[in-house]
């Protein structure tokens, strides 16, 4: 038995020691899209993430110059469609809240809200 006993303790070490196998974590990168237009054009910001290990919310902040872009309209992501999702459009001015949150997680690598700016 003790024998036994220290063969297993022996291949439980050995095995810990070696390197798993698989590509080591990215950090996870939540970015906005580039967009171009003119006066009088609407443009739409897409604001994505990468390397999700799964979310199960967010609160992101974007500041923008309000005499140049005014935010007419928020879109939550289509991967994103569960849970709870609100923003704070037409109550701040220079600055956008966007709030997520679920009871399970999301791992999409995929837009998760735009943003319509009137320029």
């Amino acid at each position: 038995m003790k024998r036994i006993g220290i063969a297993f303790l022996a291949l439980l070490l050995l095995l810990s020691s070696l390197p798993l196998a698989g590509r080591a974590a990215e950090p996870m990168k939540i970015y906005g899209g580039e967009v171009f237009g003119t006066y009088e054009d609407v443009l739409t910001l897409p604001v994505r993430v990468q390397g999700n290990s799964g979310l199960m919310g967010y609160s992101l902040e974007l500041s923008y110059d309000a005499s140049v872009f005014a935010p007419v309209a928020v879109k939550r992501g289509e991967a994103w469609g569960s849970g709870l999702f609100d923003h704070n459009l037409g109550s701040a001015t220079g600055t956008l809240r966007v709030v997520w949150s679920a009871t399970e997680p999301c791992y999409a690598d995929d837009v998760l809200f735009t943003v319509d700016f009137a320029v």
